[in-house]
């Protein structure tokens, strides 16, 4: 049974003693210098104990003990191809290196059972304060809430104070998906060399990834169904791998001049194909996948530098989910197609694309809809 009790040291100071028992039976003690912290204490840890999610501050590490194991299960899921690109494993774990255990601004030393929303907050103004742009700091506590995501699974924790931690954004509309005009991917594919040109239609119209447009192999592309179809994708070292998610895994339709494209292409390109097994529909000369950082520096950058766009590649795909959104498409059919893991990470993002009807008259039949059965229940 939990008890509060006043227990004075030989040093003659007062303490308040919390007494208590964990969801093993376990007894536990802890010791306060105000017995309302105590209180409070023991408030919480009742409620923790009948959910199962007390942990006591002995079985906690620090963050930067849970980030090592953290970073060392994404490099196990690298290795094995798990759902974890190789540069995705880059980003995390410079984040971690450079942000979270950085010896001035960092929180390595913090144990968990000590990191509450303040700390967090302190920590993402401390990367701010020293330089760190608004979203470098917001994906730095983003990696750091699913730190604490995977150490309340191994029982170090149990809470995540990320997950009450608000984003900031103090440049309005800084963070906002660019997608470019209908004007600008027109004066793109106009202007665009015969190699760069199916690229650029299939990713502005069919909406691949620049890693699934490299892992794209003719087998996989259907001209006479008009699908292409996606599982896998080459990340930056030409390694294969299946899609960033499992819902990467997928049909897309193509439009008819697209087809016709892609047949030009082939028939271009097939002498590069033949020299691999590969089979690639966009390969070097080798027959290889061709990478990605070429395909912008000799063809997508001097292109867009040329006609006095602003685009980046990635923008391509954020063009072909608002065109689908604009043409009518569900919400679920644009999530399969863009290969989206929830349709909320659709609505999230492209809502606003939406088609939208008259919205003062929809109004109106609302008020009338209303007002007219109000009068048949008088008349009634």
């Amino acid at each position: 049974m939990a008890s509060i009790r006043k227990r004075t040291l030989p040093s003659g100071e007062v303490r308040w003693m919390v007494d208590f028992k964990d969801a093993n039976g376990k007894r536990r003690a802890k010791m306060f210098e105000k017995k309302r912290d105590a209180d409070g204490f023991l408030v919480t840890a009742r409620a923790q104990v009948a959910e199962g999610t007390f942990v006591h501050s002995r079985d906690t590490v620090t963050v930067a003990k849970a980030a090592e194991s953290w970073v060392e299960h994404c490099r196990a899921r690298r290795d094995a191809g798990q759902r974890m690109e190789a540069a995705t494993f880059i980003n995390y774990e410079g984040k971690v290196r450079n942000h979270i255990l950085d010896a001035t601004i960092g929180i390595g030393g913090i144990k968990l059972n000590r990191l509450d929303v303040e700390a967090v907050e302190a920590f993402r103004d401390r990367l701010l304060a020293h330089g760190r742009s608004e979203n470098l700091a917001q994906e730095t506590v983003t990696v750091l809430g699913q730190i604490i995501k995977a150490a309340k699974r191994k029982k170090w924790c149990s809470t995540n104070p990320v997950e009450d931690v608000e984003a900031i954004s103090t440049s309005r509309g800084q963070h906002r998906i660019r997608v470019p005009s209908d004007e600008d991917v027109a004066k793109l594919l106009a202007h665009a060399c015969p190699i760069s040109k199916p690229m650029l239609m299939v990713a502005a119209f069919c909406g691949l990834r620049a890693s699934e447009l490299r892992g794209l192999p003719w087998d996989h592309v259907d001209l006479d169904a008009r699908i292409i179809r996606v599982t896998q994708r080459v990340d930056y070292r030409n390694v294969f791998g299946p899609p960033k998610t499992f819902a990467g895994i997928r049909d897309v339709p193509v439009a008819d001049e697209v087809i016709v494209a892609l047949r030009e292409w082939r028939l271009r390109s097939r002498l590069d194909c033949m020299k691999t097994d590969l089979n690639m529909v966009f390969p070097t000369q080798n027959g290889t996948p061709r990478r990605h950082s070429d395909t912008l520096k000799w063809h997508f950058w001097p292109l867009i530098e040329k006609l006095g766009i602003e685009m980046r590649w990635h923008d391509l795909r954020h063009y072909a989910v608002s065109c689908w959104l604009r043409q009518g498409y569900s919400i679920k059919e644009t999530q399969t197609f863009a290969g989206h893991a929830s349709a909320q990470m659709t609505i999230d993002r492209y809502g606003h694309y939406l088609p939208k009807g008259d919205q003062h008259s929809g109004m109106n039949q609302i008020f009338q809809s209303v007002f007219k059965q109000h009068q048949r229940n008088t008349a009634e």
